[in-house]
């Protein structure tokens, strides 16, 4: 029911969830090293989650299975 986002760093990073077509569904500016966010709006499926701090962005991927 939800996932936890673990930043690495307490300066500020903006969140991104895409969809597999590329639509953004969640975005969020974070001060935390470790962020939870639930997952009941969240279809099953694939997400693309991007983390951007100080112009440094990584991305991995999130499964959803309820």
């Amino acid at each position: 029911d939800h996932f936890v986002l673990c930043t690495g760093t307490k300066e500020e990073c903006l969140v991104k969830i895409y969809d597999t077509q590329g639509k953004l569904i969640y975005l969020a500016d974070v001060r935390s090293e470790k962020f939870q966010l639930s997952t009941q709006g969240f279809h099953r499926g694939l997400y693309f989650v991007s983390v951007t701090v100080n112009g440094k962005e990584t991305s991995t991927k999130l499964i959803i299975d309820k």
